[in-house]
């Protein structure tokens, strides 16, 4: 079964990797695929209509992000909800839960243990 749109595109030296969009839709899509992705993200002119984003790692493989969206599709879909421990804002954490967090709301950087 192919992954519902609509898709961000991850443009690179060697390609273009399609991103299937988030759950939330406060969330900074950039900031939440580079931790997903272990990237670093950017999106050009953040309020572009393109869903365009570029990377700055020259040497990345488009098969390597590729194959990294496809194994995170097959994680479990374990979720918890949690307060952020900067602004108490309840927020829904999906699995994997050893990446870092970052809350839409404050913008601060959190880790989270079940």
């Amino acid at each position: 079964m192919p992954i519902a749109g609509p898709f961000y595109f991850l443009k690179g030296s060697e390609g273009n990797v399609s991103l299937p969009a988030m759950k939330e839709k406060k969330s900074n899509p950039a900031v939440y695929w580079s931790k997903r992705l272990g990237l670093d993200l950017t999106m050009p002119e953040g309020n572009s209509m393109e869903p365009t984003y570029n990377h700055r790692d020259n040497e990345i493989d488009p098969e390597v992000v590729h194959n990294r969206i496809l194994n995170l599709e097959k994680e479990s879909d374990e979720s918890h909800v949690v307060a952020c421990p900067y602004c108490d804002e309840h927020l829904s954490i999906e699995s994997p839960f050893d990446v870092a967090n970052v809350c839409p709301y404050c913008d601060s950087e959190f880790e989270y243990e079940p």
